[in-house]
């Protein structure tokens, strides 16, 4: 698989260093590919087989968004429905507009939200 085809982000390990040893060993990771944006979080460093492992097709993500702050960024990933959208705090500020440009302009070509079409009627 090429590069462009799959770009990733975590959490910054610098940050990580001062505040969450966790953070440290499994930082917080987002990727997307060609089906879509999977997320995977490691809540405890002393019990890492249990995890939080999340996935969004592209044609059920809404938006993407970066929220910048004044070290590092947060990327949002939102679905259709609304509902707990993925999150990824503390990335770094390059890496951040990379992922959100590459979702944005995959999601542009179509990948994006299904078309609404009308049940018929029966």
């Amino acid at each position: 698989m090429a590069s462009q085809d799959r770009v990733k982000v975590h959490s910054s390990r610098l940050w990580a260093l001062f505040n969450s040893f966790t953070r440290l060993i499994f930082p917080e990771r987002m990727v997307s590919d060609n089906v879509g944006v999977s997320f995977k979080s490691i809540s405890y460093w002393y019990i890492p087989w249990e995890w939080t492992s999340e996935h969004l097709s592209y044609s059920h993500i809404a938006q993407v968004k970066q929220k910048a702050g004044f070290f590092w960024d947060t990327v949002i990933v939102e679905s259709t429905g609304g509902v707990d959208p993925l999150v990824v705090q503390k990335v770094a500020k390059g890496s951040a507009r990379h992922f959100v440009k590459y979702v944005r302009e995959r999601l542009d070509k179509g990948g994006g939200p299904a078309p609404f079409s009308a049940q018929p009627n029966r």
